[in-house]
């Protein structure tokens, strides 16, 4: 049995070596693996869950990368699956404290983006408490297949199924708004809990307003959780909102902060914590994520966003916020 199976995009990020560096003059990089799908499941491992990944990775030098890498943070790599021909996703990113992180990817041939329903047949969608997928596989027939196929599997097997939104415009492109936004809907009524940004909900999803998530989660009995980049998060379950402003920080970067406060927020669900302390928690994995460059390095374990907590949470509310 898991505590958490992760299914999807993985690639790999190289970030410019030197202070400021910039990708057009760059002349040395650090490589590192990255994407939704490794990151928490990194994250979670982190903070002491037992983490598998569904994916898949090339046959070459940067799917042996992943591979190890994977291993070297304990995730159980049974389930990645091999396709011939892919290339990995490859992201170059240019990370300047005080500016928005940008970069330059490369995706066409991506082999998370050929998971087939047959890659999903296992024991890591079957034997998992929790499953953490992103709607990017929604981008394409073959892994849309899959990503229903494990979500209903995970429901049956009385599973939690956790959809980080993740609106990446590029791998739409080809898709008109209709179907994308019935796609998404497919996943979010698949879905126990809902992450995503307001852009994710009211633009991707095609709601509208996010107001309309208190209405929605009464019909529905999902959980809705909405971040705001360097403003907090919020919390929408049974017609009711609760909101945790985010610590205030220096962030070396913002990139990656998302999927850490995934991996918080599903660490708070299997443990059954309350709203507030939940979002904190997550809040705090995503803070202490963005004081390295990487995104996968810098994942913070247990006893470090704890620790962070302990130190940070009676600045905000008072010495008794997280009891």
């Amino acid at each position: 049995m898991y505590d958490v199976t992760t299914l999807g995009r993985i690639g790999i990020d190289f970030f410019p070596i030197g202070n400021k560096a910039r990708l057009w003059n760059a002349s040395s990089f650090a490589k590192y693996l990255g994407g939704p799908a490794g990151n928490v499941s990194i994250g979670t491992s982190r903070l002491g869950l037992k983490s598998t990944i569904v994916s898949a990775i090339s046959d070459d030098q940067f799917g042996q990368y992943i591979q190890d890498q994977l291993a070297k943070y304990g995730i159980e790599t049974t389930y990645l699956s091999t396709k011939p021909g892919s290339k990995m996703r490859i992201d170059f990113i240019e990370s300047i404290p005080g500016e928005e992180s940008r970069y330059v990817s490369y995706w066409e041939s991506s082999p998370d983006l050929q998971i087939s329903e047959n890659d999903i047949i296992n024991d890591g969608i079957r034997s998992t408490k929790a499953l953490v997928t992103d709607a990017t596989n929604l981008a394409r027939a073959s892994s849309r297949r899959a990503a229903l196929l494990a979500m209903r599997t995970v429901r049956e097997e009385a599973g939690i199924c956790v959809l980080n939104l993740d609106w990446r415009p590029a791998r739409w492109v080809g898709v008109s708004k209709k179907m994308r936004t019935t796609y998404y809907k497919r996943a979010m009524n698949l879905a126990d809990t809902i992450v995503g940004n307001e852009t994710e909900f009211v633009d991707a999803a095609g709601l509208g307003s996010i107001d309309r998530l208190v209405e929605m989660s009464l019909l529905s009995g999902k959980t809705y959780i909405v971040t705001e980049a360097g403003k907090g998060s919020e919390y929408i379950a049974e017609g009711k909102r609760t909101t945790v402003p985010a610590f205030s920080i220096n962030p070396a970067k913002t990139i990656g902060a998302g999927d850490a406060f995934t991996s918080g927020i599903v660490y708070a669900l299997l443990h059954a914590w309350n709203p507030t302390k939940m979002l904190l928690f997550g809040n705090a994995v995503a803070a202490l994520s963005m004081s390295g460059k990487s995104c996968s390095d810098s994942l913070p374990t247990l006893k470090e966003t704890l620790r962070f907590m302990k130190s940070n949470v009676a600045k905000m509310w008072g010495a008794n916020a997280h009891s």
